[in-house]
C-alpha cells in the first residue's frame, strides 16, 4: 500500500484534547484519521505489509470492537494494533486487553505520530514521538520506540521470548 496523504471531509470519531479528527485518504484507503493514515504510511516506509480494519471481534455481549490495522510480521503472522494519540490512552484502553484475551495473542497499541517533524530556524529534524506497547491479557508486557531500532526486529526478539503468544 502506497500513495499520498490527503484530507477528506470530516467523519464519525473520536477526538483528542476537544479535536476531531478528520477522515483521511492515503493510497486508496479512507481512513477515519490522519494519525492512522500516518501510520499506514510509515508502515509502508518500514516495509510492513498492513490491512486497515481487518476484521471486528465481539468484546462482550453488546459490543464489537475493530482493531485499526493488522500487520504482517515475517515468520510471526498477523499482529493486530490499535493507533492512539498518548501513550496514556493507548495503555489505558481495556479493549486490547480483552481482544488479547479472545484471540489469545497479545496486540499492539500504536502511540503517537510517527511522521512527526519539527522546523526549527529552517532546518527539517524528525522527531518521534512514538511508543508501541505490547498488550496481553494481564496488561502492557514490553514498550519499543524508534530509538531501539527496527520495529519488526523488536517483533522478533518478542516472539523468541515467547511474548507474543502461541501462533501455530
Amino acid at each position: 500500500m502506497c500513495g499520498r496523504v490527503e484530507k477528506g471531509a470530516v467523519g464519525h470519531v473520536s477526538s483528542y484534547q476537544g479535536r476531531k479528527a478528520k477522515r483521511t485518504k492515503y493510497g486508496k484507503v479512507w481512513f477515519r484519521s490522519r494519525l492512522e493514515s500516518r501510520w499506514a504510511e510509515w508502515f509502508d516506509q518500514q516495509d510492513i505489509p498492513w490491512k486497515y480494519e481487518p476484521t471486528s471481534f465481539g468484546i462482550d455481549t453488546a459490543r464489537h470492537y475493530t482493531p485499526d490495522f493488522a500487520i504482517q510480521v515475517p515468520e510471526i503472522g498477523a499482529v493486530l494494533c490499535e493507533v492512539k494519540p498518548t501513550w496514556k490512552q493507548a495503555v489505558e484502553d481495556a479493549r486490547l486487553q480483552r481482544l488479547a484475551q479472545i484471540i489469545g495473542n497479545p496486540c499492539l497499541a500504536l502511540s503517537g505520530d510517527p511522521l512527526f517533524t519539527v522546523h526549527p530556524g529552517g532546518k527539517k529534524y524528525e522527531v518521534q514521538f512514538v511508543e508501541v506497547f505490547l498488550i496481553t491479557p494481564q496488561g502492557v508486557e514490553a514498550i519499543w520506540n524508534p530509538g531501539f531500532g527496527k520495529l519488526i526486529v523488536w517483533l522478533h526478539f518478542l516472539n523468541q521470548t515467547g511474548l507474543l503468544g502461541d501462533r501455530d
